[in-house]
């Protein structure tokens, strides 16, 4: 009998750190305040993508997905103090998911469809970290 190892928490949020770029200084101008890449569209991913960005921003308590993006994932996430609220929306932009820290303060961020190609999502990374790059979603993603 073969045993799945479950990365945890910590080694989740390491890996998804190398497929994360925040802006250097998160104004709210633009877009967007970073960009992230998943390897899925999974609760998993959503919870590290918590721990990752917890060092520069701060504790992440709810987090804001487009439905059609995330099919599949419950209004609640993780258990104890890796617990998060998942809100739904309907509307809006639907490559985007918006962060919660603990005091209330939002991180939007570009995400990149997990079967995007290397080199297309390297594009896309650099332009939605691009602090002066103020293009909206549509134009950030496909970035030449």
């Amino acid at each position: 009998m073969s045993t799945a190892t479950v990365p945890s928490p910590t080694t989740q949020a390491a890996s998804t750190a190398s497929r994360l770029s925040l802006r250097p200084v998160r104004t709210h101008a633009g877009a967007v305040d970073g960009v992230w890449w998943p390897r899925a569209d999974t609760a998993e991913e959503l919870l590290a993508l918590a721990a990752a960005v917890e060092p520069s921003f701060q504790k992440v308590v709810r987090v804001a997905v487009h439905m059609q993006s995330w099919p599949g994932v419950s209004h609640r996430l993780g258990t104890g103090p890796l617990a998060l609220r998942v809100d739904l929306f309907r509307t809006g932009e639907a490559h985007t998911v918006r962060l919660v820290g603990e005091d209330g303060h939002l991180l939007d961020l570009l995400v990149i469809a997990p079967d995007t190609d290397a080199a297309t999502a390297e594009r896309e990374m650099a332009a939605g970290a691009d602090g002066t790059d103020l293009r909206p979603v549509a134009e950030l993603l496909g970035a030449q």
